[in-house]
């Protein structure tokens, strides 16, 4: 998609973070941040490299679902892993945080994360090319 796609579609346009390379060249990389309504610190940056996605990410835009993973269920999930395996095992989807790449090529890389039972208790789970490749915990039980 394009930046002007992408500001329509949230419906205002984003703030430059930080921009890299002159216009009009295929590698003239800018990140947009746009602030979310959904509590304090809420907010999504999407990167456009020659005015097209290469990334997005997002935090407190997306909460993820209701699903609380627990230490027992963070250690029972194994790198290689799909993300359908992953949900059934964590018993729901997570909020999906960041995403590059191309859907279905070997280097689509996606985060999603899992909020725990305890304040702040989370995990990250790193996909790339439909695999678990790294996990990550803070504070589960």
């Amino acid at each position: 998609m394009t930046y002007k796609e992408v500001a329509t579609i949230v419906g205002s346009i984003g703030e430059v973070m930080s921009e890299a390379g002159e216009k009009g060249d295929p590698a003239h990389t800018v990140i947009y941040s746009w602030n979310g309504d959904k509590g304090w610190g809420a907010n999504a940056n999407v990167t456009f490299q020659n005015n097209k996605v290469i990334n997005k990410a997002q935090f407190g835009v997306d909460s993820g679902s209701s699903a609380k993973i627990t230490m027992k269920k963070f250690d029972q999930v194994k790198n290689g892993m799909t993300y359908d395996q992953v949900k059934s095992i964590i018993g729901g989807d997570g909020a999906k945080d960041s995403e590059s790449g191309t859907e279905g090529s070997a280097d689509y890389t996606v985060i999603y994360s899992f909020q725990g039972s305890n304040l702040g208790s989370n995990a990250t789970f790193m996909f790339q090319g439909g695999k678990l490749i790294n996990k990550a915990q803070a504070g589960l039980k």
